[in-house]
């Protein structure tokens, strides 16, 4: 993700904000990366049909809670930057580059 690109289109005031939510976005994606490798569903050996979620599945869902809180909060500041300006293709543009980069091209 390319965080110069974002925080160039907010406004200034709102600069040092956006920086902090593209920072969480990435400490939180990492996590999500990380948590993925490690199971997070327990299954019962004995009767397979019960299962249990593990405290790194709890994790999971709440980065991923969080994640797409962030994500929203920052796409709000961009649409509401883009309303201002008028720089509707810049910022589309930039906002599926944050997409495919976190969770890769999902179009294809």
């Amino acid at each position: 993700m390319d965080k110069k690109k974002i925080i160039d289109c907010l406004p200034p005031e709102l600069q040092d904000y956006g920086a902090m939510l593209v920072d969480e976005i990435e400490f939180t994606h990492k996590h999500l990366q990380r948590l993925k490798k490690v199971d997070l569903i327990l299954i019962n050996k004995k009767d397979p049909t019960l299962q249990k979620v593990t405290p790194a599945g709890k994790q999971y869902h709440d980065y991923l809670q969080t994640l797409q809180n962030l994500i929203s909060t920052l796409l709000k500041l961009l649409r509401n930057n883009e309303d201002e300006n008028g720089e509707t293709a810049s910022t589309l543009q930039l906002i599926e580059e944050m997409r495919d980069n976190l969770f890769g091209n999902l179009s294809k």
